[in-house]
């Protein structure tokens, strides 16, 4: 390797590290609030609605935010967009903070603010990673990124459900939500560190809508919308549900270590020894495990189940994500003409995925809300939350199968 080479690694090395770092304090913070906030919500309205409709509001104001994030990386530097959305999510911490019990009445506003903030961030980010790494390092780098997301998802939920439950009064949400704060208040610091890249050039709309000429990218893009359909709206409502059936926060945390104590090893397993070629047969066996981990749930909930099912999507998570989002990276730098519009096909993939996810969240509401009333529903059926439903794990249970059955 000559002395050049070796200054553009070590270059990009130092910067995959700051940005690590970034990442990490944002793991953080989501660790310890996103769980909850979907609680949170659920617990001061005792509405299933409010959640949808916050995420609904959220996924629909991410696509603007995310393509107005990719004209200003143009226009002014690509490090703009990550320290204004990890702004927005502070601000979004402090107005949960300081509304309350009324932030239920404020679930879209929030939404927005929230969806606002995620577009700026991860368009951002996903610039970045791209950036700041190379086809020698990516590997490594999703590797070790997972592994620090596994560690925060790890300790994250553990320490906030403990809090929630151990102190009086909801104290334990504000402790949480004010340490979200504080970290992304330190991701702004630490980002201001990271190489300015300073781009100006005009966005392509042209290359946007040409890239899906391609077939292998059409193919990604189906898979975009596709797992997101799934994925994010199944994701808080699983966790909605366990909170239904247990009532406990804590319980919620050590579901959530033990889901991320098996992705932890993966991930950094994977990171350091994945061979390329296997990069495809990983892919099916993580998709072919989650989903057989699913229909587990389908046919029999009980404690074993749920155990079974988190080990199975700890294990079948890293398998899938690790060689995707390499596979991902490898393919907008092979379309980007040498980075000339890398920033036009993160926004086509950010598109495909924002469709999954608002027709999902969409379709999720109109079937809660269809004909029923909108207080203590749970998947479009009417749950019992009284004290005499609570006292018996027979209708817990019964309550938990309404929810499972009908998403």
């Amino acid at each position: 390797m000559s002395q050049h080479e070796q200054q553009i690694t070590g270059k990009l090395m130092k910067a995959s590290r700051m940005l690590l770092t970034v990442k990490a304090l944002n793991a953080g913070a989501s660790a310890l609030s996103g769980i909850f906030v979907n609680v949170y919500l659920f617990k001061v309205s005792e509405s299933l609605l409010q959640v949808l409709s916050f995420h609904l509001a959220s996924f629909s104001a991410w696509v603007p935010a995310f393509v107005g994030a990719a004209w200003l990386g143009k226009k002014a530097g690509r490090t703009i967009g990550l320290l204004l959305g990890n702004g927005g999510f502070l601000c979004f911490y402090l107005c949960i903070l300081v509304l309350g019990q009324g932030s239920a009445a404020y679930s879209i506003p929030l939404g927005i603010l929230f969806g606002v903030s995620s577009g700026l961030y991860w368009m951002s980010i996903n610039i970045l990673v791209v950036d700041f790494t190379s086809k020698t390092n990516r590997d490594w780098f999703n590797g070790v990124n997972g592994m620090i997301g596994s560690l925060t998802q790890l300790v994250g939920p553990l320490i906030a459900g403990w809090l929630i439950i151990g102190l009086p009064s909801g104290l334990g949400y504000g402790i949480i939500f004010t340490l979200s704060v504080v970290l992304y208040g330190f991701s702004i610091l630490f980002g201001l560190k990271l190489p300015i890249k300073k781009v100006s050039s005009p966005f392509s709309w042209p290359a946007l809508l040409s890239i899906h000429n391609h077939r292998s990218w059409r193919v990604m893009s189906y898979c975009f919308a596709a797992l997101h359909f799934r994925e994010d709206v199944l994701a808080f409502t699983l966790w909605l549900w366990m909170y239904t059936v247990t009532r406990s926060e804590g319980v919620m945390g050590n579901f959530a270590f033990l889901l991320t104590l098996c992705s932890v090893i993966f991930y950094y397993r994977m990171g350091r020894s994945m061979a390329s070629q296997a990069k495809y047969r990983m892919m099916v066996t993580g998709t072919i495990g989650f989903s057989a981990s699913l229909m587990l749930l389908w046919c029999n909930i009980s404690p074993y189940t749920l155990t079974i099912y988190t080990i199975l999507a700890g294990v079948c998570v890293p398998l899938f994500q690790v060689p995707f989002n390499t596979t991902l990276m490898n393919s907008i730098e092979s379309f980007d003409n040498g980075g000339k519009y890398r920033t036009e096909l993160i926004v086509a993939r950010e598109i495909a995925i924002s469709i999954g996810r608002i027709v999902s969240a969409a379709g999720r509401r109109i079937i809660n809300n269809r004909g029923r009333p909108p207080s203590a529903m749970i998947g479009g059926h009417r749950c019992a939350y009284g004290q005499h439903s609570l006292k018996k794990l027979r209708n817990k249970e019964q309550c938990l199968r309404q929810l499972l059955f009908s998403f």
